[in-house]
């Protein structure tokens, strides 16, 4: 899996191969800091940046952060490509 953060419309790879190099616990970590920054910028953003984990198998998303929403399952319409 990686971590994607949307910069001005455009996903941007912020950590990969959290799947296969990391423990479970160390997975949470890393999306609990993801988390921490999206409730940090939506204190002071009009359009706060959204999160997304996604499969590197086959690039679909798994869960997505945005703002003081914190993670959620992604649906299967969201994020059609």
């Amino acid at each position: 899996m990686k971590l994607e953060l949307n910069t001005n419309g455009a996903w941007r790879t912020v950590l990969r191969g959290l799947s296969n190099n990391l423990q479970p616990e160390q997975l949470a970590e890393a999306k609990q800091a993801a988390a921490t920054l999206a409730r940090i910028d939506a204190a002071t953003n009009r359009r706060p940046q959204s999160w997304r984990l996604v499969s590197e198998a086959d690039d679909k998303v798994i869960e997505r952060c945005t703002g003081d929403d914190g993670w959620v399952q992604a649906s299967a319409m969201e994020y059609a490509r």
